[in-house]
Parts: C-alpha cells; structure tokens; sequence
C-alpha cells in the first residue's frame, strides 16, 4: 500500500464541553487528520492519522490526564464535564 503524505484532509470527529477551574464553560472540537490512499485502480481510502483538541474560538488544548485539558495559550486547566 503507497501513501501520498501530501494527500490528506483535516475532519472534526466530536465535541465535549470542559469546565475550567472557576466555572468558565468551554467547548471542545477533536479534529482527525485521514491520510488519503489512492492505490491504482481501487477506491480511494482514508487512513486515520493525528488527532488534535480546539476550543470552539481556535486555541489549541492539550489532554492530560484524568479527563484533564489544557489550554496551551493560556495555561488554564480544563476537566471535560
């Protein structure tokens, strides 16, 4: 199986909402980037590949541990709700 690395496409896949630690409710989007497979002569196929965390207004989340998140531009600590 070839894979053209320069072949993918970016889906989001869920949301969840987090609570910060004074009460601030945030909206979490989980994005999928699928490698694209376009093997001669057979249907094309989408390979799973990285995942990454959002805020619904673009900043980028980092998960911890025990359902714990982290926004990276701010530092501020997230429990999903």
């Amino acid at each position: 199986m070839a894979i053209d690395m320069n072949k993918k496409i970016k889906r989001d896949i869920g949301k969840f909402q987090a609570t910060s630690e004074d009460g601030k409710i945030f909206t979490i989007i989980i994005n999928q980037v699928f490698l694209i497979d376009e093997a001669f002569q057979q249907t094309p196929q989408e390979i799973p590949s990285i995942k990454s965390y959002t805020t619904i207004d673009g900043l980028t989340v980092n998960p911890k541990r025990n359902n714990q998140y982290e926004i990276l531009q701010t530092g501020q600590i997230l429990t999903r709700v």
